[in-house]
Order: structure tokens, then sequence, then C-alpha cells
């Protein structure tokens, strides 16, 4: 089995960087962006197995977008969302959209063994039903016209 690419997508570089070493330490390759048109610029020429995202990359809107088209472009990809203070809002939708969320500082370790077991998981699941690409196609517009 290949390592695991990890799109890490964070617009403070000195946490970008240090979040990069500590991924690569756990045998990832990691792919770095610092804005989410970077990051979607990306998906052309890269396949993903995860996204690590800061939700506020520029606005929660701006990084609930790269979830949505990363569930377009690369639907097999873990998801994973970090926040300096998850709101219960955020940490909603989250879970509406089916993606793992943590809070700074991340543990790396915790998301090494979480990819791993989502891979493990990937292979042994059959095809999707399509719940979960109704839910990101829909949950952000449903979730912000809720406000």
């Amino acid at each position: 089995m290949t390592r695991p690419t990890v799109l890490l997508v964070d617009s403070r570089d000195h946490i970008c960087d240090a979040m990069q070493q500590s991924l690569e330490k756990e045998d990832l390759d990691v792919v770095s962006s610092a804005t989410i048109a970077d990051a979607l610029g990306l998906f052309v020429t890269h396949h993903f197995d995860v996204v690590i995202t800061d939700l506020q990359v520029r606005t929660a809107e701006d990084s609930l977008m790269l979830v949505t088209a990363t569930r377009h472009l690369q639907p097999k990809a873990l998801i994973v969302a970090v926040s300096d203070s998850l709101s219960v809002r955020e940490a909603a939708l989250a879970v509406c959209l089916g993606i793992d969320f943590t809070v700074k500082p991340i543990d790396i370790k915790e998301v090494a063994e979480l990819i791993i077991y989502a891979r493990a998981r990937r292979t042994e699941s059959p095809a999707s039903s399509g719940t979960e690409d109704w839910v990101a196609m829909n949950a952000p517009e449903f979730f912000y016209s809720q406000r």
C-alpha cells in the first residue's frame, strides 16, 4: 500500500509548516496550501487521500466550499476540519457533512491513526448510497440559510 497523500490547508505559515513536518514524520506525503484557491488548483494535478483544512482559512464559507469541492472532485478523500475553537454550529455542520473535526492544537498521532482507519474502512465498505453526496451538496446552503 502506498503512503497516504495529504492536502493540508492553513493560511498561517508557521502552523502549516509545523503540521506538515509532524505529518511527514508519521510517514504521510503532505502537500500544503495557504489558500482555498490554491488548494482547489491542486485537485487538478494531485490525488489526495486526506484533506485537512482549517475551518477559518478565510471565512467558514470558503472552507465549506473546499469541503464541498473535495466531495465532488475527490469523493473518497477523508476530510478533517480543524478549528481554533469549534462552535456548536461548526460541529453540527461537520457532522452533517460527514467530516471529522478536531480543535487545535491537533494530536498528529491521532490524525495519522484516523487516516489509517479511514483508509481501511473505505476498502472494506460497499459503494456509497448517495446520501453523502446529497449532504455535501445541500448542507452548506441549508446551514447558512438558517442563520
